[in-house]
């Protein structure tokens, strides 16, 4: 049965990450949360806190969210979202499945700037002000895409718009 299989095969991809990541626990320990040079690290690290997999003190959490927050609609965000570092730009993007997209600063600064925004709201800081602006820019990305089919560039779409 090929889905039962696919299945086994994505969890044991899971259950080897996890343990990869315990092996190094007690480095990861000492590093901290906030890497001022990539907003990509420093989300990656928030969501293991969040998931468990790594323990750090609030107040290390609460710097590394307050950076956050603090770039928002800074002049590389993706419609007024939460701006990529230029190690970010220069890097690219590297998804959780492994699949690299450099050179491509529309789709880094449009899916950093969403994966920002999803992180402080899962952290509850809806209400913050940075967050409420930050909302506005991407229900606007979200109408425009949903009424043209297309977004940043052109990787993100809706399938079969017509107006």
């Amino acid at each position: 049965m090929p889905c039962r299989k696919g299945l086994n095969l994505h969890f044991q991809t899971y259950i080897l990450i996890v343990t990869f990541r315990g092996r190094r626990m007690l480095y990861m320990e000492m590093e901290r949360i906030l890497v001022p040079d990539s907003m990509q690290e420093t989300l990656w690290r928030l969501e293991e806190v969040r998931q468990g997999f790594r323990s750090k003190t609030p107040t290390d959490v609460k710097e590394a969210l307050d950076w956050i927050l603090t770039r928002q609609g800074l002049e590389r965000s993706y419609h007024n979202l939460f701006a990529p570092t230029s190690g970010d730009i220069s890097q690219g993007l590297q998804l959780l499945t492994g699949e690299r997209y450099t050179s491509r600063n529309a789709l880094t600064r449009h899916v950093l700037g969403e994966e920002a925004l999803r992180t402080v709201i899962a952290w509850g800081l809806r209400s913050s002000p940075s967050t409420r602006e930050a909302m506005k820019g991407f229900n606007y990305v979200l109408e425009k895409g949903g009424s043209t089919g297309r977004y940043c560039c052109y990787t993100c779409r809706c399938g079969n718009i017509t107006k």
